[in-house]
């Protein structure tokens, strides 16, 4: 965030990126070469995440190219991760993505609260066409509905009866309905929200949509 106050994006990403390298050099040296293969990277277990974390900084809003981001949006998102607790920072780089398609792994608890799902890898493979998935990035939440969701998840989620091309671009997560899927769904969205400094607001997004590219 100070880096971008002085310097370009380009600049700023390649400063980061040589930074991340020489700390990698300096703790192969600590450790005899003669013990692992010249070509082998050799990660300390408590930074074995940090190239995958820069390179998900590189594609937030922090650090995206200014073609790809507004000014505004870009200097909102300075003084939203410079405020954030830790935690909040950590999902807002690498978000929690749940799958909800298998109300069997969502379970109501008695007093109330949800367990949720095991989180998937964000990548590509972990989506399909068939399934809906809860992404929490600790500001917003997302759920992901695929095209080949069955018709009548819908209807027990939304309450959509035959519905209109128009509605199913605008659909929005509202109250449970009285039905074991809607309370799953919402409760699971309720379970990421408490706790949180922020308020959640969740968007709903059809594969397909224009939406789903943000």
């Amino acid at each position: 965030a100070e880096k971008i106050r002085t310097t370009t994006i380009k600049e700023t990403v390649h400063i980061l990126n040589k930074k991340v390298i020489d700390i990698f050099k300096e703790y192969r040296q600590l450790y005899s070469t003669h013990l692992h293969p010249h070509n082998k990277l050799i990660l300390p277990e408590t930074m074995k995440m940090l190239p995958l974390l820069m390179l998900c900084m590189q594609k937030s809003a922090l650090l995206k190219s200014p073609n790809e981001v507004t000014t505004d949006e870009r200097s909102n998102t300075i003084y939203q991760l410079l405020s954030m607790p830790f935690d909040n920072v950590m999902k807002f780089f690498y978000p929690k993505m749940y799958p909800l398609h298998d109300l069997n792994q969502i379970v109501m608890e008695k007093d109330d609260s949800v367990k949720l799902p095991q989180t998937l890898p964000l990548t590509l493979n972990s989506i399909k066409d068939s399934g809906i998935y809860l992404l929490d990035n600790g500001m917003a939440c997302y759920i992901w509905i695929g095209r080949g969701i069955s018709p009548q998840w819908l209807v027990d989620v939304f309450g959509l009866q035959n519905p209109t091309p128009q509605d199913l671009m605008n659909l929005q997560v509202g109250a449970a309905l009285d039905n074991p899927t809607s309370k799953k769904v919402i409760g699971a969205v309720n379970s990421i929200r408490k706790g949180n400094m922020y308020y959640q607001q969740c968007y709903v997004v059809r594969q397909g949509d224009p939406a789903e590219a943000m």
